[in-house]
């Protein structure tokens, strides 16, 4: 809904500054791209978690499996070490108040 991706932008936005600067030198930085950017995304007009999302949803995609250097980042102990926690502070920084990083309303 319009309201949805309303209340994405800034988490998206949020999330992918807090992941780009944890992981900077480590993996190339490819931007924030909406739905329609996406391969998938494009042909349907958007990817299947975003169409039936009623919280602000964000879909990562950290690697590009067929470059090299990616693939040898990500099957890297350390590699997926630093991913996970990127992708830990990521999701602290951009949760919108009123949602956890699960998704799930928050009692107040």
């Amino acid at each position: 809904s319009a309201d949805v991706l309303r209340r994405t932008k800034p988490v998206a936005e949020a999330f992918h500054t807090a992941l780009a600067n944890a992981l900077a030198g480590k993996l190339h930085d490819r931007g924030l791209m909406g739905d329609g950017k996406t391969a998938i995304g494009g042909r349907q007009g958007a990817l299947t978690g975003s169409i039936y999302s009623r919280v602000p949803t964000v879909l990562v995609e950290m690697v590009v499996l067929t470059n090299r250097h990616d693939e040898a980042f990500i099957t890297s102990q350390q590699g997926s070490a630093a991913m996970a926690e990127a992708l830990a502070m990521a999701a602290e920084k951009a949760a919108p108040r009123s949602y956890g990083a699960s998704g799930s309303k928050s009692n107040p």
